[in-house]
């Protein structure tokens, strides 16, 4: 029941037009993510991230951005969202001891660009992305932190902390 009512919030969200307000707030969202994305280009488990997934490179329509090639939509999301939490630059919802930037952005983008999708449509799933993902990650705390990290168990993103 819980999730068929997240997936209803989603699926209606993701197409009303925002307000101007939260669509600021979005864009801030997704520059500060490739704030902290393009460092962490350049650092572990980046190069490691690209070896392993070489043969899947240069295929797909979701960049990598910094690394100047694409990929399939999950694996962009994969190492996109693990290369953006490396640098910890990312950001913070403290009531869930969670980076939703990473993991949310990253997923975001991947389909979209998979998808051809608008700008808009690209904003709106951050959006439903962080609502999503930041109200579950606060229902689990405290007690979820003391055994896991919430970034890669929330969402689908994984790091080193």
């Amino acid at each position: 029941m819980l999730l068929e009512q997240l997936a209803d919030y989603g699926a209606r969200d993701s197409v009303r037009d925002l307000p101007a307000d939260v669509v600021h707030y979005a864009k801030r969202a997704l520059v500060d993510w490739f704030s902290a994305l393009y460092p962490g280009t350049r650092v572990a488990p980046s190069p490691q991230l690209l070896a392993a997934h070489r043969p899947e490179l240069g295929s797909g329509r979701s960049s990598l951005p910094g690394n100047g090639t694409t990929a399939y939509s999950a694996t962009a999301a994969w190492i996109n969202g693990s290369v953006s939490h490396a640098v910890e630059f990312d950001d913070i919802f403290r009531d869930a001891v969670y980076h939703p930037g990473c993991p949310v952005i990253a997923a975001a983008l991947a389909v979209a660009e998979e998808q051809d999708a608008s700008g808009a449509a690209l904003l709106n799933a951050i959006v439903v992305g962080y609502e999503i993902s930041t109200r579950i990650g606060a229902a689990v705390q405290p007690a979820h932190y003391k055994y896991f990290h919430t970034t890669g168990t929330v969402a689908v993103e994984r790091g080193d902390d």
